[in-house]
């Protein structure tokens, strides 16, 4: 994997009802399709992304402070749906 940088960004959550089953299922499937890990951090819980149990355990709610970490041969595209999906549901 020579070459290949981590891309990272934080998003705040604006939706009133955080991150409900529905959105996480998508953000599942959303998710799979990359090569890359995506590990997404919520204050001290954190997880891969591709993993939807993790992702509700991190109780997402409204005003938490994400931090997602890319990393892989996909990692450019990942990201910029990545932050695409977050600025559209979350």
């Amino acid at each position: 994997m020579e070459g290949i940088l981590m891309r990272e960004f934080d998003y705040t959550v604006k939706s009133i009802v955080g991150l409900h089953p529905r959105v996480a299922g998508v953000l599942m499937h959303l998710v799979r399709d990359f090569e890359s890990d995506i590990i997404l951090t919520n204050g001290d819980k954190g997880g891969n992304l591709k993993k939807l149990l993790g992702i509700l355990h991190m109780n997402i709610q409204y005003g938490d402070r994400l931090h997602l970490q890319i990393s892989g041969e996909d990692e450019e595209v990942a990201c910029q749906e990545m932050q695409a999906f977050m600025a559209q549901n979350l």
